[in-house]
């Protein structure tokens, strides 16, 4: 599998390689979420070291998307929390309008 990192590309059979005590560290150092996504389908070692990271700032803006039937939905990212309630724990931030919050 190959995963496509902005001009980079990451062959997941050259990840196996890496340590996995320091895959986290490298992938803190990665600031685009797009990226941080992409990370996270490599594989589920990645997947593992990248959740952590993508959820400590939950952006709470909502965006308007319509539907079928041209009805204006508001979705907002809390909605992955409520499938996967594991992933609230790693929540530290919250971001609303640009402002960061600290949980405590």
């Amino acid at each position: 599998m190959l995963v496509r990192m902005g001009t980079t590309i990451v062959y997941s059979s050259d990840v196996p390689t890496l340590p996995a005590d320091i895959i986290a560290p490298i992938l803190e150092q990665v600031s685009d979420r797009r990226d941080l996504t992409r990370c996270a389908l490599v594989n589920s070692l990645f997947h593992r070291a990248v959740i952590p990271i993508l959820y400590r700032t939950l952006d709470v803006r909502t965006r308007r998307v319509r539907d079928y039937d041209d009805k204006v939905l508001i979705v907002h990212p809390s909605k992955t929390l409520l499938r996967r309630p594991e992933y609230a724990k790693y929540v530290r931030y919250i971001r609303e309008a640009g402002k960061k919050v600290g949980l405590s």
